[in-house]
């Protein structure tokens, strides 16, 4: 069982060949952050991982860690809906807008590992659940 499922999400990216079978549904490992993620189960031990991940609140709320290594994954079809982006009110589209023109991108992220694995598996994953 996944520490994390999610049920609904936007823009989800998934390593076709990692799938299980749930009956009518498909979980596919994810292959990086899933956007716009509304409804999700998650685990007891997930939900402790996450916490100490997120903990202490530092930035606008999204996901503070890799999905991949978290284990996370997409349920296919989508189980919750939500509606379409932009659409309905936002309590943190304002937050992220104003944290991403701060911050930008590093440009030391090229050094990473880190960085050249995730690169591969976007490379590799396709779009999943839209």
């Amino acid at each position: 069982m996944a520490r994390i499922a999610l049920l609904d999400y936007r823009f989800g990216r998934a390593l076709l060949w990692q799938k299980r079978a749930l009956g009518r549904w498909c979980a596919y490992r994810a292959a990086q952050r899933a956007t716009l993620t509304s409804g999700y189960s998650i685990s007891r031990h997930g939900a402790e991982d996450l916490l100490a991940a997120a903990t202490p609140v530092s930035f606008v709320a999204d996901w503070p860690i890799d999905l991949y290594e978290f284990g996370a994954e997409l349920i296919v079809p989508r189980v919750v809906l939500h509606n379409p982006p932009g659409v309905g009110p936002s309590h943190l589209d304002a937050g992220r807008s104003t944290v991403s023109k701060r911050l930008g991108k590093d440009p030391m992220r090229y050094l990473r590992s880190e960085y050249w694995r995730c690169l591969l598996r976007r490379k590799l994953s396709r779009p999943v659940g839209r």
